[in-house]
């Protein structure tokens, strides 16, 4: 099995490897070389989720991705997320920790208690896609039996497929982990309204041919 781990850094995939190796000989990790995602999240998790899902959009593969930085007390829990870039864009490490001490220089030891937090995610490819594709039709399937269901109600025929093919879109968006744009979930809703509209095409059917013969049938009595 292979899995990616979502970073540049060379270090962290060596190390990641001599940690899993001993543990789960049967699983390769692989470096990743797609580009790195913008990290727009406001948590550690956010920014982890992010980075592991870009991973594995990628690659196709099951992706793993850390976000970690320093926490310090006094700073109201700064660099946190932002411990990479703290002196800039160049994200070099000397040039953050000395600006992190010179801001720390006239605080006393007793006060300068810090942690360092480190969040992982998993991402796997194509889930939300793939759960869509068996969430929609279901749904569509379910608009069109209800609108069989009201026989000769075609108006709440109409009005249970436009129902249904909304509550489509809203899994689909759902699904795909509330963060792909509306456009896009209804996309993923085509093939639901696609099969919403021939099972309620049918239904409509049936619905008038039920509706000419309770005509029919009054015409003769």
């Amino acid at each position: 099995m292979q899995i990616v781990l979502a970073t540049h850094n060379q270090h962290k995939v060596d190390e990641l490897r001599r940690i899993l190796e001993p543990k789960l000989p049967g699983v390769e990790v692989l470096a990743y070389d797609g580009p790195e995602p913008v990290e727009s999240g406001t948590t550690f998790a956010e920014n982890a989720l992010i980075k592991a899902r870009a991973a594995a959009a990628h690659t196709g593969l099951p992706a793993i991705a850390d976000d970690s930085g320093i926490c310090v007390d006094v700073l109201g829990g700064s660099p946190g997320i932002f411990s990479a870039r703290w002196a800039g864009p160049g994200k070099d490490a000397n040039d953050n920790l000395h600006l992190l001490l010179s801001q720390l220089a006239d605080i006393p030891d007793e006060h300068r208690a810090a942690h360092f937090t480190c969040v992982a995610a998993l991402a796997l490819p194509d889930l939300g896609a793939s759960a869509a594709a068996w969430v929609l039709p279901a749904l569509a399937l379910a608009a069109g039996a209800l609108a069989l269901a009201t026989w000769l109600r075609v108006e709440v025929a109409v009005a249970t497929l436009g129902a249904g093919w909304l509550l489509a879109v809203a899994t689909a968006w759902w699904v795909a982990g509330r963060e792909a744009p509306v456009a896009d979930a209804a996309t993923f809703a085509v093939a639901g309204q696609l099969t919403a509209l021939l099972v309620a095409g049918v239904g409509v059917a049936v619905v008038a041919a039920r509706r000419d013969r309770f005509a029919t049938l009054e015409a003769f009595r």
